[in-house]
């Protein structure tokens, strides 16, 4: 795991994002888009016309938005860790993070419950 900054704006990275407010999980995500289109789509782009649709977590007051980014991960691989966090917080914490939708998993990537659990950590402590 590294942290890029410039990697946040680009396009064609493949990023796992998660939203918090205090110690309740709000959102876990993928994205291969900047993080600024990803989220100008749903804050100020939505429109049931274009099937775009407004974040559930956009209700939120507040949210703290942590980034990951990894060296030559394909999305499929991307997705099995977002599926193995959203599930480990689904044990730990007894529900799920509030504002998800779904969750997409595969048996492709055999260390993507490894990588999730050392991300739930960091994020525990958060």
């Amino acid at each position: 795991m590294r942290y890029y900054p410039d990697s946040l704006r680009k396009k064609g990275i493949e990023k796992l994002y998660v939203l918090k407010n205090g110690a309740d999980f709000v959102y876990v995500g993928v994205t291969s888009q900047s993080l600024t289109t990803r989220f100008w789509y749903g804050l100020q782009k939505a429109s049931a016309k274009k099937r775009r649709y407004p974040y559930k977590w956009q209700s939120q007051s507040r949210v703290m938005l942590i980034v990951w980014t990894f060296d030559n991960l394909s999305r499929v691989q991307m997705e099995g860790i977002e599926a193995e966090l959203v599930h480990l917080i689904r044990i730990k914490q007894d529900r799920w993070p509030l504002a998800q939708n779904e969750i997409h998993f595969n048996n492709e990537y055999m260390e993507a419950r490894d990588k999730a659990k050392d991300i739930y950590d960091i994020l525990a402590s958060l």
